[in-house]
């Protein structure tokens, strides 16, 4: 417990040190920086500072990504906030969470809005895997399963034709050899 204290003042003292240096009111930031903190140690509700103009379906969906009352949050601002209309600013920051069913850490942007002077987390987008995560993982586990059928296929025609032993048993695992094996297995049937 002493260790997320202490990682969550650190975070505290990051995030006004980083976001003072531009920021458009001192007292925002620090408004801000008193957020995350209070999010981070379980002192505030995630329902009571997500914006409350975020309503719905798109509210519940937000608030399920916190709905573990166990939840470990970390949020490292890594560069200078981006305010926009004075009521909404976007901090660049590395983002550690860690519930009983997932674990990310991941280098996004986090958003905050005020809203009649009491600032909010515009959303949990931060907590949510990136897109271009899945753009790249899908693919892979599509390579993985049909890298297995063909080990398995190429494992079974091998045994049947007597030709497993030797290379061949590291060869079955390279995907450059598997055209030669299929012909060695083909050519001695």
């Amino acid at each position: 417990m002493r260790s997320g204290k202490a990682a969550i003042t650190v975070c505290v003292i990051l995030f006004i040190g980083i976001a003072s240096s531009s920021a458009q009111n001192p007292q925002s930031v620090a408004e801000i920086s008193t957020l995350a903190s209070s999010l981070s140690n379980h002192s505030v509700s995630p329902e009571k500072a997500l914006d409350p103009e975020v309503t719905g379906a798109r509210r519940m969906s937000e608030l399920k990504l916190l709905g573990d009352a166990s939840y470990r949050l970390t949020i490292t601002p890594t560069g200078a906030p981006e305010w926009s209309e004075g009521t909404r600013v976007s901090v660049p920051a590395k983002v550690q969470f860690n519930d009983e069913t997932t674990e990310l850490e991941v280098s996004t942007h986090v958003q905050f809005v005020e809203r009649n002077g009491v600032w909010y987390f515009a959303n949990y987008d931060f907590l949510q895997v990136p897109w271009y995560f899945w753009l790249i993982l899908i693919p892979l586990f599509g390579y993985a399963i049909v890298s297995a059928v063909v080990v398995i296929m190429l494992r079974r025609r091998l045994v049947r034709s007597g030709q497993l032993h030797g290379a061949n048993y590291i060869k079955i695992f390279v995907p450059f050899c598997w055209p030669s094996l299929f012909r060695l297995t083909s050519s001695s049937k």
